[in-house]
């Protein structure tokens, strides 16, 4: 979360419990980004195991060595 909605964060709270739902919905809107960008790296994880199972691949055949997977 920015610094700056970290300060509207707190600043709601300081108003009081009637900032709640307020408060409530940035927490709910944050967490949807952090799983989106969870999501993302997940991706791209996938994919650059991926690419290093190819080069194990390549770098067996090259050594003329069993494949262990």
């Amino acid at each position: 979360m920015p610094i700056a909605q970290i300060q509207e964060y707190v600043n709601l709270y300081k108003e009081g419990d009637h900032t709640i739902s307020i408060r409530k919905k940035m927490m709910l809107t944050h967490k949807s980004e952090i799983e989106k960008k969870i999501k993302e790296l997940y991706y791209n994880l996938d994919k650059i195991n991926y690419k290093l199972a190819l080069y194990d691949v390549l770098e067996a055949q090259m050594d003329h060595k069993t494949i262990k997977i």
